[in-house]
C-alpha cells in the first residue's frame, strides 16, 4: 500500500517471516539495497521516501523475491511482470518557502531536513527542492530515524 502527501510517499507492505525487504523502482533505477524497508515486528515494513511530482513505477523485494503493490495508484506491465504505480502530485500545502506540510505522523529522513524548514508542531516539513539523486537515496533512506512518539531527531 502506498499513501501520498504532497512530495512524499509511504511504502506499507505485509510481509512476515523474512529477514529483508527492500524498495525499488524508477526513483531508484532499479537498484537493490539502496532503500531496506523497517519492520515493525508485527509483519509490516514501511519506508517513506520524498519524490518529485510524476508517477514512478516500483516493487517490493522480500528476501529476493519480488511482489507488486497491487493496492497502489495502479499497475503496469512491463518486461518483467507486473509494476506497481505511485504518483506524486504537486503539494498545495506548502509554506512561505516551498516546504509542503505533512499532516501525518512519518519518519523523515534527517538529511531532507533544512533550516527552512524544520520540525514545527509535530508536522514535518520537507524542502521543495529536496530531490535526491540515486546514488543519495542509500544514505538519506540509511540515515532516516525517529523516536516513535517523538518524530526525527537533531542531526
Amino acid at each position: 500500500m502506498v499513501k501520498t502527501t504532497g512530495q512524499w510517499a509511504e511504502f506499507v507492505f505485509f510481509r512476515p517471516n523474512v529477514r529483508r525487504v527492500d524498495l525499488v523502482g524508477d526513483f531508484n533505477d532499479w537498484r537493490m539495497g539502496q532503500l531496506p524497508m523497517r519492520p515493525d515486528g508485527s509483519g509490516y515494513w514501511t519506508g517513506v521516501l520524498s519524490l518529485p511530482r510524476g508517477t514512478y513505477r516500483f516493487r517490493y523485494c522480500a528476501d529476493g523475491q519480488y511482489f507488486c503493490d497491487f493496492a497502489a495508484f495502479g499497475i503496469e506491465y512491463g518486461p518483467f511482470g507486473p509494476d506497481a504505480i505511485v504518483r506524486i502530485a504537486a503539494s498545495s500545502l506548502a509554506n512561505a518557502n516551498g516546504c509542503p506540510l505533512i499532516s501525518t505522523p512519518i519518519t523523515v529522513p534527517l538529511r531532507l531536513r533544512s533550516a527552512t524548514c524544520p520540525l514545527v508542531e509535530g508536522r514535518a516539513r520537507a524542502p521543495a527542492a529536496s530531490n535526491p539523486s540515486p546514488g543519495q537515496l542509500s544514505s538519506i533512506w540509511n540515515e532516516a530515524g525517529a523516536k516513535e512518539a517523538g518524530g526525527p531527531q537533531a542531526a
